[in-house]
């Protein structure tokens, strides 16, 4: 009897301890990403004004590819980070320039791509309007006339304060509160959709939550 309340006092204990490390891990997970997702803005930034610095006809599209991955790993490492939705604004406005400059469809597919994007997927963004319009114009271009987009300076546009947390949907302002116990957190939608070279799904919750990310194999998931 002993020997048997021994072991599951013990068992209990190894438990507990499981779940306080598991704990610690999904708190350095979710801050590691934060950081690397404010580490990319923060060089996506950098590159960007070097960017605009030089004169239009001199830029490459090597070096606009270079922001651009930049700030697309922005929201490869944290699509909540505060700045997820300029880093996509800007995308947009890479490619329409890109676009532009160097008459290929598709820069300006993309262009459009990303200013739909951010308006749908961010819709509390300060860029909402500006990236529907433009979207717009992209898919009914006025006949004879070439329009041309002035890039804005990512420092002039980001106020994001580092580890803020963008606004990725909105709750219905007729839809009753319902109390929820201490400690758990609401799913109000879950979306995926596909790039380029990869499948992003997003699950929105009503507040910040810690996440523990595995890859697994055979087959191959997250």
């Amino acid at each position: 009897m002993y020997n048997a309340l021994g072991y599951r006092l013990m068992s209990l204990r190894v438990f507990a301890a499981g779940l306080l490390a598991l704990g610690g891990l999904l708190s350095v997970v979710s801050a590691r990403d934060r950081d690397s997702a404010r580490d990319y803005f923060q060089k996506a930034r950098q590159e960007h004004e070097l960017l605009l610095k030089q004169p239009e006809t001199s830029r490459t599209i090597s070096q606009y590819n270079k922001v651009i991955f930049l700030y697309r790993r922005v929201i490869d490492e944290d699509p909540a980070f505060g700045g997820a939705d300029d880093s996509l604004f800007f995308t947009a406005q890479l490619y329409d320039e890109m676009g532009r400059r160097f008459n290929r469809q598709q820069y300006v597919s993309r262009a459009e791509y990303y200013y739909r994007f951010v308006a749908r997927e961010y819709p509390a963004t300060r860029h909402r309007a500006d990236a529907q319009k433009r979207a717009l114009e992209l898919k009914n271009p006025p006949a004879a006339k070439e329009e041309k987009v002035e890039l804005a300076s990512p420092q002039s546009v980001s106020t994001v304060p580092p580890g803020a947390v963008s606004q990725v949907s909105e709750t219905p302002a007729d839809k009753p509160a319902v109390a929820d116990p201490p400690g758990l957190a609401t799913l109000s939608s879950i979306r995926y959709w596909s790039n380029e070279d990869y499948t992003r799904v997003v699950i929105q919750l009503d507040r910040e939550v810690e996440v523990l990310k595995e890859v697994l194999s055979n087959p191959a998931r997250l």
